[in-house]
């Protein structure tokens, strides 16, 4: 039993010893695209879009974070796709879901870019950097948003602003 012991003692420490640091992978996540909802009349606060729903271009489900209705998000961040060269998402304000249908005020953003892999590390391996990124906004003719502002030509981290919404 003691032989036992020893030997599966001897097995944890090689496995801790074998453990180097690049085999965790903590900082693998891709950048996200972060938005600021700022007051259109005191561009310097903050402020939620009522009842904001989010919707991939190409999707039919609302992203869950923030969460769906919600009023209190003054920024959200939301993924980019990494293999294609445009992500776009539906924000809908003042949104409604009846009978699995949903209304609002639809305004379509989007965003066209290059890819560039970053080597992080043997555990995380690459991921995307976002490069030559350009965002569009179709004005609707009775849009709840007033005015887009881009702030940055490149996405390679979540904390800056990239783009703010006045409203």
């Amino acid at each position: 039993m003691r032989r036992i012991g020893y030997w599966l003692l001897l097995a944890v420490f090689f496995i801790q010893v074998g453990c180097e640091k690049d085999d965790i992978c903590i900082a693998g996540d891709a950048p996200r695209w972060h938005i600021s909802f700022r007051d259109a009349a005191q561009p310097d606060l903050p402020k939620a879009p009522e009842s904001l729903w989010i919707i991939g271009a190409d999707s039919t489900k609302p992203l869950t974070n923030p969460v769906p209705g919600s009023s209190e998000s003054t920024e959200i961040w939301l993924p980019i796709d990494p293999t294609s060269s445009k992500t776009t998402f539906n924000l809908i304000a003042f949104g409604v879901l009846e009978n699995d249908q949903l209304t609002g005020s639809v305004e379509q953003l989007a965003i066209s870019y290059a890819t560039e892999p970053k080597f992080l590390s043997k555990a995380c391996g690459f991921t995307p950097q976002y490069f030559q990124v350009e965002g569009t906004w179709i004005e609707q003719s009775k849009s709840w948003i007033k005015s887009v502002t881009w702030t940055t030509t490149q996405i390679t981290e979540d904390e800056s602003i990239h783009t703010i919404i006045y409203h």
